[in-house]
């Protein structure tokens, strides 16, 4: 099979939004732009306070914004709101966001306008119960320049008490954004869920997200918890053959390898591991410097 792309994530107009986290409202939350030549624009919101801030960037100097926590941080599932972010340019940059608290940080590269698809499948994580309170499996689907009609699948009831499986119609203007987090029940997970644009062609961004949830390793006893946080990529830019890097200092990672399409083999390093249907994942580890994962039809693998 040949696939071609030209997916990039240096550009001139992007637009950004950050899904729930515990701590919405004491957390920090960032936009990082760098470019390789002088570069100078905006970040703006719309709606809430009405941000916006100029900014001008050295060729290899991150220039970072500071969003105020009540226009950046979302605590709505199934609420069109008008809070995106939007980040424009005149020469080509790359943009990163980050948000952090304590003893936790977390961060997403962010794709521009041309880089946008109209096609997604969401990775995140089961909601977890963490001292009584289910903390919730989540994503968000961010408007880019042009109005977007959506259709949302998802793989668990909603909070909104759609249950899965039930198409939910969204229409979206730019600089609108729309999250949804599953039904307060520990396990939950909206791995698999589907965004399309119902007329196959609207752009638009998802980004993964949840508001807090364990990730432990083999052998880690921590009982401590972070929100997760990471754009997702258009379906057609999956691929069939993905290297995984070991964290630096670290002696095993977690990943999670989801299907696009029914009847797809796994395989690490050689090995079957799985054969999955659409939507359905596999959990495993890395150990080597170096991992080697394969599967017969396109895949996404989070790290």
């Amino acid at each position: 099979h040949g696939y071609s792309q030209n997916l990039t994530n240096e550009g001139t107009d992007f637009w950004v939004a950050f899904p729930e986290v515990r701590d919405n409202t004491t957390a920090i939350f960032e936009i990082n732009i760098s470019s390789r030549t002088a570069a100078s624009g905006t970040v703006s919101i719309a709606g809430g306070s009405g941000f916006s801030t100029p900014f001008t960037v050295t060729p290899g100097v991150v220039t970072t914004i500071t969003i105020p926590p009540a226009d950046a941080h979302n605590p709505f599932s199934e609420i069109i709101i008008d809070r995106a972010i939007h980040v424009t340019s005149d020469n080509p940059v790359t943009v990163y966001a980050s948000t952090f608290h304590l003893y936790r940080s977390e961060a997403s590269v962010c794709l521009p306008v041309p880089s946008l698809g109209s096609n997604y499948m969401v990775t995140t994580y089961p909601t977890k119960n963490i001292s009584g309170t289910n903390w919730e499996s989540e994503f968000v689907v961010v408007c880019g320049t042009d109005p977007c009609e959506v259709e949302i699948i998802t793989t668990a009831t909603t909070e909104g008490g759609v249950p899965a499986g039930t198409p939910i119609i969204v229409n979206l203007n730019p600089g609108e954004m729309y999250q949804v987090q599953t039904a307060s029940v520990d396990g939950l997970d909206m791995t698999g869920s589907t965004v399309k644009a119902t007329n196959g062609t609207d752009k638009f961004v998802v980004f993964n997200g949840h508001r807090w949830t364990h990730l432990q390793t083999p052998g880690c006893s921590s009982g401590t918890a972070d929100p997760l946080y990471e754009i997702a990529y258009p379906t057609p830019s999956w691929g069939l053959e993905y290297i995984a890097l070991l964290t630096e200092d670290q002696s095993v990672n977690l990943i999670r390898v989801t299907a696009l399409q029914n009847a797809t083999d796994v395989l690490v390093e050689g090995v079957l591991v799985a054969t999955l249907d659409a939507g359905e994942y596999y959990d495993g580890t890395i150990t080597a410097e170096a991992t080697f994962i394969e599967s017969t039809k396109p895949t996404c693998v989070t790290q």
